[in-house]
């Protein structure tokens, strides 16, 4: 039996034991380790499987229905049938049509939405957060506020009064008021 030498110990200049990633993990991308969590997660897969399905019926609605949304060239209130999957409405319009084609901007609304909700979210939660004393105070009293206040009631009442209420409307309102949950959730993270 022999010893090992000091000179078998020694590692190269700079380097320290563990200083380097293992080997696997500098050969895997970046999207490896995102990949491997969503295949091996059942609801994550249904997820992305849902967001693929209405992500291809907004990005294509012409190829998917059958007619134009507005047309109006088929027997009023019929039911479904082969040839028209939902029915025609009374004005005789393709429901399935209008289903597919109203996909677009739903996706639209809900990713403007999300992308307004997130940045007011971040801006009230992280301040309060980090400022703390009366900021945090005032910016916690605003955000309970919100959190209290019924979203549907309200978005009915100012369609109501606002006549031409469309899209940058609902985009505003909801946005507006669909903050303030993860606001609290990022101000106790800050």
């Amino acid at each position: 039996m022999t010893l090992p030498s000091v000179a078998d110990s020694v590692e190269p200049a700079g380097a320290t034991v563990g200083s380097g990633p293992p080997e696997e993990a500098t050969r895997r991308g970046a999207g490896a380790d995102v990949f491997r969590a969503v295949a091996h997660n059942r609801k994550a897969l249904v997820g992305l499987g849902l967001l693929l399905f209405f992500g291809v019926l907004a990005v294509f609605p012409g190829q998917i229905a059958p007619d134009d949304p507005r047309a109006k060239i088929y027997p009023r209130g019929l039911g479904p049938s082969v040839h028209h999957l939902f029915g025609t409405t009374a004005y005789g319009e393709d429901v399935f049509s209008q289903l597919v084609f109203g996909t677009r901007q739903s996706v639209l609304i809900a990713l403007a939405v999300g992308g307004l909700a997130t940045v007011i979210a971040v801006i009230v939660g992280v301040s309060a957060g980090y400022l703390g004393g009366k900021t945090d105070g005032v910016l916690s009293l605003i955000t309970d506020v919100i959190l209290v206040i019924p979203i549907f009631p309200l978005i009915i009442v100012i369609a109501a009064y606002e006549r031409n209420s469309g899209f940058f409307t609902l985009v505003i309102v909801l946005g507006a008021l669909g903050w303030s949950y993860g606001a609290r959730q990022l101000r106790s993270q800050t």
